[in-house]
């Protein structure tokens, strides 16, 4: 692996074409002129670019440089900062993501006129921006997320030294209350995957990965058969083909006698658990949200969602006594207060509540204080 170091300029040089991530002189990142995805289109890259690589690492000259600042910025208006940032971030994301930042953008630009100058972007007008949102009954949620868009612009506009302060860190943003964790009883989950059976193999395998197992949406659509170990009866959750975990790590997770069955009767020699035959890879193969909905309603569970299936997962699994630790490695937490949540919603009526009234087998007595009798 090579690496370069150095001030944009420089870099620059070496990569001609190519966009900096950030706009600071003393290091930054560097994007490609366009978007490469696959291994064999970085190897085509590479071999267009090795013998200019080595052609200027070969003349020292060939590196000298006048002058090491970034040229100035051109843009004045909030329209024009936002163009120039969606830019940069096409090239350093996932085509998806880069769709949702241009929604997001599309949702501020709506209410911010995109011909306002930058000079003219105060506490007031952005103040005044968060109350359209208000009014237009976007949830506190989304107004903090086009508001984070909007401040990732206005940091890039401090770089370009375009703005001197950010002013969006004196508005004041809606708070919102978290949502609560929705989850099935153990009748509506077999009644789910009941349904979903009905549905062909992908959706019945995708339910019972989500409520027997507590895999994450992208980790059911990247779990491959050779991840299935059925002697053992335990699922490798693995890091690897363009896909990582949450937390970055790999878990194992026991298989039980319901998922075991499932597995059983679909297994296959190799390749996805989830759509083999699906043309792309990793986790973003297969949108499956309208086809869970239907047979969530047909369930007679429409308010579950396809994350509620981990839900109810450790739902169960602390309501049947499951050590919090011991899910905690099941789930992929990283803090044991993400599992302390759900061992709250499984709250009920517990034995053990009756030690209180218990009396105890002894009682250590109390060293008698000596009296002291006045004189």
């Amino acid at each position: 692996m090579l690496l370069f170091d150095g001030p944009q300029p420089a870099l620059l040089q070496v990569m001609p074409g190519w966009r900096p991530r950030s706009r600071s002189s003393k290091r930054t990142q560097l994007s490609p002129p366009v978007r490469i995805e696959s291994e064999a289109a970085i190897k085509l890259f590479w071999q267009a670019m090795a013998p200019r690589i080595e052609q200027r690492l070969a003349d020292p000259d060939s590196f000298s440089v006048t002058g090491t600042s970034p040229p100035k910025p051109t843009y004045r208006t909030i329209g024009e900062l936002a163009d120039l940032v969606q830019a940069d971030m096409s090239v350093g994301v996932r085509l998806s993501s880069a769709r949702t930042y241009a929604c997001q953008w599309s949702a501020v630009l709506r209410r911010l006129p995109s011909t306002t100058p930058l000079a003219q972007i105060g506490r007031d007008k952005l103040q005044d921006l968060v109350r359209s949102m208000i009014s237009d009954g976007l949830s506190p949620v989304s107004i903090r997320n086009l508001m984070l868009v909007v401040n990732r612009a206005l940091e890039r506009a401090i770089e370009d030294e375009v703005l001197t302060s950010n002013p969006l860190t004196k508005v004041r943003l809606p708070k919102g209350k978290p949502q609560p964790k929705v989850a099935m009883t153990v009748e509506e989950r077999d009644q789910l995957l009941d349904v979903a059976e009905h549905h062909g193999r992908d959706l019945h395998l995708l339910v019972a990965l989500g409520s027997l197992a507590g895999l994450r949406r992208g980790e059911a659509l990247a779990i491959k058969w050779s991840d299935v170990n059925q002697r053992t009866r335990v699922l490798h959750v693995r890091c690897g083909d363009g896909f990582v975990t949450k937390s970055g790590r790999d878990r194992v997770v026991p298989i039980c006698t319901a998922l075991f069955a499932v597995l059983t009767k679909y297994r296959r020699a190799s390749g996805y658990l989830v759509k083999p035959d699906h043309s792309s890879g990793g986790a973003q193969r297969w949108a499956f949200r309208k086809s869970f909905e239907r047979a969530a309603r047909e369930a007679g569970v429409p308010h579950i969602t396809p994350h509620g299936l981990r839900h109810s997962f450790a739902t169960l699994a602390a309501a049947a006594g499951v050590s919090p630790w011991l899910l905690k490695s099941w789930m992929g937490h990283t803090a044991i207060s993400t599992t302390a949540d759900y061992v709250h919603m499984a709250d009920g009526y517990s034995a053990e509540i009756e030690r209180l009234t218990m009396q105890p087998a002894s009682v250590p007595k109390r060293s008698r204080r000596r009296q002291l009798v006045p004189a």
